[in-house]
This record gives structure tokens, sequence and C-alpha cells, in this order.
């Protein structure tokens, strides 16, 4: 069972908010861990992977809106949870963004952090580290605002700074058997392909492809992996 499940499934909840929810990949595991809910909401500032996760995910009670992590259009104190799933890495003000799904939350609402972390990694678990600054600096050449990603001790001192203490900390990754999500190897590949063409025929773009080239040996070689996942979750107090 996925962590989160045995840590949820006696959870009651109405309003559940997926921030900077990408193409809705976390969704499925909210919907499925919680006793019971009566809206997920997924919340992304960037409208073109809202059309995706509109795609991806069609349940209902699911929606999707369009705001900034930083700057959520809901009342104080009126959803009962609030997740973030690989994503801080994505944030321009993490800080600001974590004290508002923190602000949002009901007394005794539940607050859910999930992220990849670079600690401990192993040689797959490297070869997508190296995967990840190809994407990392190619969406910086875009004009997006995409950092690498957090180590552990990063990640919980953001969350420290959150006036909750945490209820469950657990690390997980692919050698668990409830695995969320295990990707192709091909898939990267092809994410690689697509995230360098837009560059070609610019001065970078020969560095970029030695260094697709680079990962996709690593791929062949020695494998990909997803980095383990820390999952804090925490509870406003009543």
């Amino acid at each position: 069972m996925h962590p989160l499940k045995s840590i949820l499934q006696a959870e009651k909840v109405d309003i559940v908010l997926d921030v900077a929810t990408g193409s809705g990949k976390f969704i499925p595991l909210l919907s499925n861990s919680f006793a019971s809910w009566k809206e997920i909401i997924g919340i992304d500032a960037r409208e073109k992977v809202l059309n995706s996760a509109r795609q991806n995910v069609d349940t209902k009670g699911v929606r999707f809106i369009t705001a900034s992590a930083d700057r959520l259009p809901f009342d104080t104190e009126t959803v009962s949870s609030s997740a973030l799933s690989n994503s801080l890495h994505h944030l321009e003000n993490p800080r600001t963004s974590l004290e508002e799904m923190y602000r949002v939350l009901c007394p005794g609402g539940i607050m859910i952090i999930n992220e990849m972390f670079t600690d401990i990694a192993n040689k797959k678990q490297e070869t997508f580290l190296q995967f990840h600054q190809i994407v990392t600096r190619t969406d910086q050449m875009r004009g997006e605002y995409h950092v690498d990603l957090y180590n552990r001790d990063q990640i919980l001192e953001l969350i420290t700074e959150i006036p909750a203490e945490p209820e469950h900390t657990v690390i997980y990754n692919e050698d668990d058997p409830d695995y969320l999500e295990r990707p192709d190897p091909e898939d990267f590949k092809v994410q690689l392909t697509g995230k360098i063409k837009p560059f070609k025929g610019s001065s970078e773009y020969a560095e970029l492809e030695e260094a697709v080239a680079s990962v996709t040996s690593r791929m062949d070689t020695i494998g990909i992996q997803k980095p383990s996942e820390l999952i804090v979750v925490l509870r406003k107090p009543e």
C-alpha cells in the first residue's frame, strides 16, 4: 500500500487542493487515499498544462483552475486538505506558496508535501538527476521558472517554517511495490528530444545534444530511476 493510502484512509474531507498540479498525475492517488472527499481542485499557473490535466483526469468531482501557488484564490480556513507533489522546485516563491497552502486550511486540515530529493541517489537515480538538469536548463531557456531538485534538508527547512508539527515523515521510492509511477525509459528519451528541439540552430544546441547523448547512453547501460520522495503530512491545530 502506498504510504499516503495508509496515512489518509480514515480521513473524511470536503475540499482538497492539489497545488501546482501540472498534468494532474497526483490527483488519482489523492482521490483513492482519503476515506471520502467532496471535491478535488487542481491548481496551476500554466493554462497549457491544465489542458493536459483535464485530458488526463476525468473523474467526477475533480476540476482545474488557473492560479498561482503563492496567491491561492481561496478564503482563509476554507479547505480540508492542501497538497503539493514534485513541484516545489517549480515554485518561484516556495515559502510563500507553503504559507498559502497552510493559510487556506481549516483547523484540523491536512497539508501534504511529496517531493523528490537528491540525497542517497543510486546510479540509476543519478541518471535521472542528469536528465532533470537538461529539463531544468531548457525550461529556463524558455523563460520558465525551474530549478534543480532540492536535497532532503532543504525541503525540511522550508517545511519547518510552517506552524504545525509533522504527523508523518516517510521516504518512498521505486523499490516499494506500490510505487506511484514507473515510466518507460523510452519516455524519458522522447522528453529529452522534445525539450531540445526548439533550440536547434542556436549556439547552445550542440552542447544540449551532447548532454542528451550522454544521458541516453547512461539509460541504456545503467538504467534510470526516479529519486526517492520525501512525504511529509502535517495537520493544522484545531
